[in-house]
Order: structure tokens, then C-alpha cells, then sequence
């Protein structure tokens, strides 16, 4: 449950009506509103509203939203203002990633996989919705000359409901089995005698979340000079708390049940065949609550911004403490203090070299699946690179990291058919970044490439050790052009490379594939049309695979129409 980012005031009258429509019955409206109150100077209001009503590339499954932003900015004196933040938000969807079987989609040449719009479960139980709801408060205060003050307060509730149904592939049923003790030759046999032919079983569940979030942040800014030296100091004290209850359904039981026990009348009804779904609607669904965590962390930080002559440098340091409880009377906690180093040399000629090194400490919420809290994930990167920038109309920027990441969420091997989680002892990324931004009168280039080698270099499962994260790919590579015809026309016309990428065991590798992306603009009086077109050619391609279970489709060519009017 993510809010949307809030606008808030900016001084002006303005409005901006905004028109929507797409492939896939896409029908969006929204208002982009702002002005002062009662011709009043000091006390300006923003309103931001959308309404959505569109389906999504699976079948069966939604894209529905309403959301409402107003805000309110007053400007209590030349020293002070306090801006108020609401938001209220309504999403109505379903399982837009279909897990399907890996022997009915990569297994398959293409011309005989699942098509692309395949659904999988029952239309009356699936469903993705949530609600949001967030109030925010912005105080800021000019204290002296030298001293500023800021504060931000959000609360935050958030109220969620997931029904699913997946089909697991026989090799994910097996894999469950033999966690259990079974011979893999015992549990191979067994399988595909109670799911014949295309026939695979099915998995139901339910998940309630409810979240409630509370966020407090102050923050002291001053600017000084010591000698040749100048600071921007920011000294902060942050706290937040928040509070998860949850509550699940599902049948694995019953499912492992009747296949130990091979009561065919129960297996009947819970398997599917992927190539043409009739499946049977859960019954019984009788959610259990779970023990509610109460996550509260305390932060105190210094950063000093320091330009002597050429040099840019930059140091930080944080200390954080977090406390993890569940109503079982479970709980956790840790402290660590975090911190970076940076430093950015510019030369005359635009050429700025740098170098960094940083580390964080992230409290996480939730529970593995014995209801052990997880520990808090930490990772420390170096970085180095070179920008260059001439002008401004050329930029380049390319860099090397090194991350190291410790207590990273993976999917539990020993639990493969329901989405529990455990923690990688020790992940490292190696990569590479270049971005490449050149405008010329009418023409403007942007090419991006990302090189990425991912490997778990500890895991106490065993199972994921030297392997790559699952669905990262290793190089990944984009150049849009964008030309300007007119005063009112503008074309452009990009391509995409995703390569190739490992389903975490080392076993499979999704191939790669390039995409090919198109937009046209045409600005008429006061309104703005546009057509947005992803994935051009309408290419059929499996984004990523998870283990030797499930693979999913990436999207296929989405067609926007945009009309802006603006007064």
C-alpha cells in the first residue's frame, strides 16, 4: 500500500484538466487545481483528483482508481509557513503477475505457451484492493540568519485485501513434498498421476492487512564559512511507528492432504488446466489472524555539504535504533549508526570525478514463517564515476559500485508454494552505469545502459548460495530520440534491450529481448495532445522466472492518448 506523491501549492492560478484513454478499455479523468483562497496573499490551496476505469493485459483482473489530493499552503509571516497535506485513495485490481507453471510457458516453444492474457482463478474471488488515507504536515521557520527549522508530520492508514489463486507447477508440488521427507522419485511418480496431462494443481489465498504508519522528522539547517570552506550543516531527531495486523487463508493443507492421502475427490477440485481454466471457487475461507507488529524506530543525523574552491564533499552520519514486537510477546531490537563520505572534484573543462562510500541500516517489518521477527537489512556500497558536463546541453555520467547487502527478503525454499519469506545472509552487486543526455535544435538523445552481476555469497538454505537474484537482469540498455518538427509537433522513437535473467537456482535463465517504444505531441492553443505507445511491435515475452515454479509475462504493447488543457 503505496500513497501517491502529494503536490502541494506553488503560488499560482492555475488549472489543468487532464484526459485519458487507452487500450485495454483505459478511461482516466483528472484536475491538476490551484489558487489562493479569497484573493488572500498568504493562504494558497491545491486540489489534485483522478478517476480510473481500465482493465488489465490478464483477463478478469482491474485498474481502477479514485484518488483525491487537496492541500493548503498558509504563509503565517515572511519567517514561517505550514502547509496541510490529504490524501484519500482507492484501488481496485486483481493478480496482474499470473504464476504461471514453467512447463506451459518457457518450457514450451512460443507458438504453444499459455497466451498471454491467461487467468488462472475464479473471477469472483480474486481481487487486489486497498485504501489509503494520510494526512500531512510541512512547518518550516526561519529562526535567524543562520538557523532554519523544518518539521514534517504524516499519519498514515492503510487497509488492504488479496485473494489469489496460482497454479503451482508439478515441480513446485514435488519440491513441497520432499521438504517433507518424501523420495523425489516417490513424490514425481505420485504427482503426475493425480494431475494427468496439462493438469496442475491450484492454490488458494487470502490475505487482510491493515497497516497504521506515524512519521515525525525535524531538521536544523544552518550555512556558515570556516576559512575557504563552505557548509550547509543539517542536524535531525526522526521517529516513526508502525503498526501491521494481518490476517490469512489458504489451502495448502488441504491441497498436500489429498494428494498424501489421494482423495480424488478433493484433488478434482483443486487443479487446473492452464490451457483452458474452469477452476473451482474456494470455499470455507476462514482468514486466521496472525500476530500484529509494532515496528518504532528512532533516528538522530548530521550532514555537512562542504564546497572548498573546486571541491565538493559531503559527509554523513546516522544513528538509528528500532524495536520489533508481535502481541505473542515475540520482539526484537538493534541499534547501529550509519553514515557516507563523498567527495567531487570540478574541473574548468566540465569533467567532475568522485568517489563515495556509504552504508544504511533498514528496520523491516514482518515475520518469517515460524512468526520469527526479521532482522533489520544493512548493506554498504562504494561508488566511483565521472561527470561531464560542458554545457547544457550535453551531460554524461558513468559509474562503478561494489554493494554488499546483508539480510536481504528472498522466497522460502522450504516453503515454495506460499509467498513466506527468509533472509540472505550476504548478497554483493557489481556493476556499472553510464547515461548519455545530448540537445541539439531541434533533436534530443537519452541512452542509459546498466551492467549488474548479482550473487548470494551467503545463505544458510543452501539452495540460492552462488546464485543470481532471481528476475535482475544482468545488462540492461535504453536510447529514445525525441524531434521537434514544429513549434507544435514534436515525434520520438526509442528502444529497450532487457537481458537475460536467472530464476535464483541456477537452473533456468529467461531470455533476453528488445522492446521498441513511440510517442508523438501536438500542443494546439491552450491544450497539449500526446500518444504514447510501449512495446511498439507488441512483442510476447516472459519477463522473469522464480524458482522452477512460476514464470510471468512482461507487457505487451500499451497504446495512451493524452489531452491536456491548461487555464
Amino acid at each position: 500500500m503505496v500513497a501517491a506523491d502529494s503536490k502541494t501549492p506553488e503560488g499560482e492560478d492555475r488549472t489543468e484538466i487532464w484526459l485519458q484513454a487507452g487500450n485495454r478499455s483505459r478511461a482516466q479523468v483528472g484536475i491538476d487545481t490551484q489558487g489562493s483562497v479569497a484573493g488572500r496573499d498568504d493562504l494558497n490551496y491545491r486540489l489534485v483528483a483522478l478517476g480510473r476505469k481500465a482493465d488489465q493485459q490478464v483477463d478478469h483482473v482491474e485498474d481502477d482508481r479514485l484518488l483525491i489530493n487537496p492541500s493548503l499552503r498558509w504563509q503565517i509571516n515572511e519567517d514561517a509557513d505550514l502547509t496541510v497535506i490529504a490524501l484519500t485513495q482507492r484501488d481496485k485490481s486483481g493478480s496482474t503477475l499470473q504464476f504461471l507453471p514453467q512447463e506451459t510457458t518457457i518450457g514450451l516453444p512460443e507458438s504453444q505457451r499459455l497466451p498471454t492474457d491467461t487467468f488462472l482463478g475464479h473471477p469472483d474471488f480474486d481481487k487486489y484492493d486497498t485504501e489509503t488515507d494520510s494526512i500531512t504536515l510541512k512547518y518550516n521557520q526561519k529562526i535567524n540568519d543562520t538557523w532554519k527549522y523544518s518539521t514534517n508530520f504524516r499519519h498514515l492508514k492503510g487497509e488492504g485485501e488479496y485473494n489469489s489463486q496460482y497454479a503451482i507447477s508439478k515441480q513446485g508440488i514435488i519440491d513441497a513434498l520432499v521438504a517433507q521427507g518424501q523420495t523425489n522419485a516417490f513424490a514425481t511418480a505420485l504427482i503426475n498421476a493425480q494431475f494427468p496431462g496439462n493438469n496442475v494443481p491450484m492454490l488458494s489465498e487470502a490475505i487482510h492487512r491493515k497497516l497504521s504508519s506515524t512519521v515525525w522528522d525535524h531538521q536544523f539547517t544552518t550555512n556558515f564559512t570556516t576559512g575557504a570552506a563552505e557548509h550547509e550543516l543539517i542536524l535531525g531527531v526522526d521517529l516513526s511507528r508502525n503498526k501491521l495486523e494481518e490476517s490469512r487463508w489458504n489451502n495448502q493443507t488441504e491441497l498436500l492432504t489429498a494428494i498424501q492421502t489421494n482423495d480424488t475427490a478433493t484433488l478434482a477440485t483443486l487443479q487446473v488446466d492452464p490451457f483452458n481454466p474452469n477452476p473451482s471457487l474456494p470455499s470455507n475461507v476462514n482468514l486466521t489472524k496472525r500476530p500484529t507488529n509494532t515496528l518504532k524506530q528512532e533516528g538522530i543525523y548530521i550532514q555537512d555539504s562542504i564546497r572548498i574552491n573546486q571541491w565538493d564533499l559531503n559527509a554523513g552520519l546516522r544513528w538509528t535504533h528500532y524495536s520489533s514486537k508481535f502481541d505473542n510477546g515475540t520482539r526484537t531490537s538493534d541499534s547501529k549508526v550509519s553514515g557516507r563520505l563523498g567527495a567531487l572534484y570540478n574541473f574548468d573543462n566540465g569533467v567532475s570525478p568522485y568517489v563515495s562510500v556509504a552504508t544504511a541500516f533498514e528496520p523491516t517489518t514482518g515475520s518469517d514463517s515460524n512468526n520469527n521477527p526479521f532482522k533489520a537489512q544493512e548493506n554498504i556500497q562504494y561508488e566511483a564515476g565521472i561527470k561531464f558536463q560542458p554545457d547544457s546541453s550535453l551531460s554524461l555520467h558513468t559509474a562503478i559500485y561494489h554493494t554488499t547487502e546483508e539480510n536481504r527478503l528472498e522466497r522460502d525454499p522450504d516453503n515454495p508454494l506460499l509467498g513466506s519469506r527468509i533472509q540472505l545472509e550476504e548478497v554483493t552487486i557489481k556493476g556499472f552505469e553510464a547515461e548519455l543526455r545530448k540537445d541539439w535544435d531541434r533533436f534530443s538523445l537519452l541512452a542509459n545502459y546498466t551492467h549488474a552481476k548479482t550473487e548470494v555469497t551467503k545463505d544458510s538454505t543452501g539452495k540460492f548460495l552462488n546464485n543470481e537474484l532471481a528476475g535482475r537482469p544482468k545488462d540492461m540498455a535504453s536510447v529514445f530520440g525525441k524531434y521537434r518538427i514544429n513549434e507544435a509537433l514534436e515525434v520520438g522513437l526509442g528502444s529497450r534491450y532487457i537481458g537475460s535473467s536467472d530464476n535464483g537456482l541456477g537452473t533456468l535463465r529467461t531470455p533476453s529481448v528488445t522492446l521498441y517504444d513511440a510517442l508523438a505531441s501536438y500542443d494546439i492553443a491552450d491544450w497539449q495532445l500526446s500518444l504514447n505507445v510501449r512495446n511498439l511491435a507488441d512483442k510476447e515475452f516472459i519477463s522473469s522466472c522464480s524458482g522452477d515454479s512460476a514464470c510471468y509475462y512482461g507487457e505487451r504493447r500499451t497504446v495512451l492518448v493524452n489531452a491536456r488543457y491548461e487555464f
